[in-house]
């Protein structure tokens, strides 16, 4: 993870003493947000397991009132927006879940199968119900299932049972 700096042509607000941590934009794939829901929720889960630590003084005191960790989302001019996770600096237990998580996804890129898995599963469901006849017809032929199967709202299974794509 690096610090935060500010980019030349930004006009935003600063993060000066956050770490970026996970980045997500509205292109990203499903393997992406399902990365950084999950991580969001480790780090959430973390900060409500450690926050009583903070208030008592065990890790020292934090330098402002809000989370030490933000989902921030940003207007970009290419990509529609991006968002990323920032954590703070001082929070120590936080910054080391980050990295503990960041090594996690050098050795194996899912950080939840369950979720990535389900998360496929809807996205693939949702587009077929939005699908048309036509559409669906092609989707069929293209994965040797019966065409018949283009009639029914819910997707059909195909012989190697991955899951009916474009």
């Amino acid at each position: 993870m690096k610090i935060w700096k500010r980019p030349s042509h930004y006009l935003g607000e600063t993060w000066n003493e956050y770490y970026v941590f996970l980045t997500v934009n509205r292109d990203s794939d499903c393997l992406e947000r399902s990365n950084y829901e999950c991580a969001i929720k480790e780090i959430s889960d973390k900060w409500e397991r450690v926050e009583k630590d903070y208030e008592n003084g065990v890790y020292g005191y934090l330098p402002y009132d809000d989370l030490p960790y933000q989902e921030v989302k940003e207007n970009h001019f290419l990509c529609g927006w991006v968002g990323w996770i920032a954590i703070h600096k001082d929070c120590k237990p936080l910054v080391e879940l980050a990295e503990t998580l960041e090594k996690r996804l050098e050795d194996y890129p899912i950080l939840n199968e369950e979720h990535y898995s389900q998360l496929e599963n809807d996205e693939a469901y949702s587009y077929w119900e939005s699908c048309n006849t036509s559409d669906r017809i092609a989707m069929c032929v293209k994965h040797h299932v019966s065409i018949f199967a283009s009639r029914r709202d819910e997707m059909p299974d195909t012989n190697s049972g991955e899951l009916i794509t474009n």
